[in-house]
């Protein structure tokens, strides 16, 4: 299993994707635009594991956008 994490900002969405034992795999920084969703997947999509969560931090809040984007695209998200 892999876990991204989402750090959202106005601007961009930084994530970081963690595997079982929680080491750092990868990192990615993308711009908070329309193209956000596409590019975060495509770059999870590359970690070659289907088997993966999207823990979005204040998904209620400033997060809220993306984590209901990334829902509306058939991904598992939490709020953290």
């Amino acid at each position: 299993m892999v876990m991204i994490g989402i750090d959202p900002h106005k601007a961009t969405h930084t994530a970081v994707a963690i595997d079982d034992c929680e080491q750092v795999l990868t990192e990615r920084l993308v711009q908070a635009t329309h193209r956000q969703v596409p590019e975060l997947v495509t770059w999870a999509d590359q970690l070659g594991n289907d088997n993966r969560i999207w823990a979005v931090e204040s998904a209620g809040g400033l997060g809220y956008l993306l984590a209901q984007q990334l829902l509306a695209a058939g991904e598992t998200v939490v709020d953290i």
